[in-house]
């Protein structure tokens, strides 16, 4: 049995505005990072969305991740900066809030035997690194919503 490594983040904005992390924003995207243990392998997949909170973006970086993942009975260790995530994966079918997107967390899960989800710092330079990303598809969601005329 081997051992998975994965960085995941989210990212949402809205036209340079605060929002708190359940509101809708207009530019999304998520992305993530998967190594083994002495990173000879490496995926790095993003992509973007629009209108969906900063927390359901970062539970789809780990969903879309864990989909992703060939040996499912490996070791799976996911590092997010995602508290929301850390702190709540072990309880996805009693959470409220984000019910689809924690439904479709547990589909996953299910079909991998041994995980482990723990936070880590945006220090990390495997979490900027996924941030960056995410932040530019975010950004790519704007120009593209731009081109389109909706601003």
């Amino acid at each position: 049995m081997g051992k998975v490594i994965v960085y995941t983040d989210g990212a949402a904005k809205n036209n340079n505005e605060s929002l708190s992390m359940e509101e809708k924003c207009r530019y999304c995207g998520w992305a993530y990072k998967i190594t083994d243990k002495h990173e000879n392998k490496c995926d790095i997949q993003s992509g973007g969305e629009q209108n969906k909170t900063n927390n359901q973006m970062e539970l789809l970086a780990v969903i879309y991740a864990m989909r992703a993942i060939e040996d499912k009975s490996a070791q799976v260790e996911i590092y997010t900066d995602s508290q929301y995530v850390s702190e709540n994966y072990k309880n996805a079918s009693g959470m409220s809030s984000n019910q689809p997107y924690w439904q479709m967390f547990e589909e996953e899960n299910e079909k991998i035997s041994n995980i482990n989800i723990l936070w880590r710092s945006r220090d990390d330079s495997a979490i900027r690194e996924v941030d960056c990303l995410a932040q530019k598809e975010a950004g790519k969601m704007k120009e593209i919503s731009e081109k389109q005329g909706n601003h």
